[in-house]
């Protein structure tokens, strides 16, 4: 028998524009990337960019998240579990352990962990 798999460990659907800032040794500062999240848990956030990534760079992601009619600002730092390249042939697929968030990031992603677990969904028959 399988070990039951904790729900806000698999990570839910997310779909927030996000920017990838990597370090810029020529101007003292960051590069950003656009990107796209693809799912968010506690400890890891998947998402797209055009960037590939060598596995282990650290890396800060920032985060432009709507949830229940609110704008939240979030900043994330971590390190790059896996970087591949999409069948789209344009985009990468990045896995980034989360490293470093504030604290009312933290408590912004539970509570959003934890709504998206309560949620409903009710389906019509047609």
């Amino acid at each position: 028998m399988k070990k039951a798999v904790e729900e806000l460990n698999r990570g839910v659907p997310t779909y927030w524009k996000a920017r990838l800032l990597l370090a810029d040794a020529s101007h003292q500062g960051y590069k950003g990337f656009w990107a796209y999240t693809q799912s968010l848990s506690e400890e890891e956030i998947r998402f797209q960019s055009e960037r590939k990534l060598k596995k282990g760079a650290a890396v800060k992601l920032e985060v432009f998240a709507i949830h229940q009619g609110q704008k939240h600002h979030l900043l994330l730092g971590g390190k790059v579990l896996s970087s591949v390249l999409l069948a789209c042939g344009t985009l990468y697929g990045i896995d980034l352990e989360i490293k470093q968030m504030k604290a009312e990031d933290k408590a912004f992603i539970q509570q959003y962990l934890k709504d998206k677990k309560n949620m409903k969904l009710t389906y019509t028959s047609f």
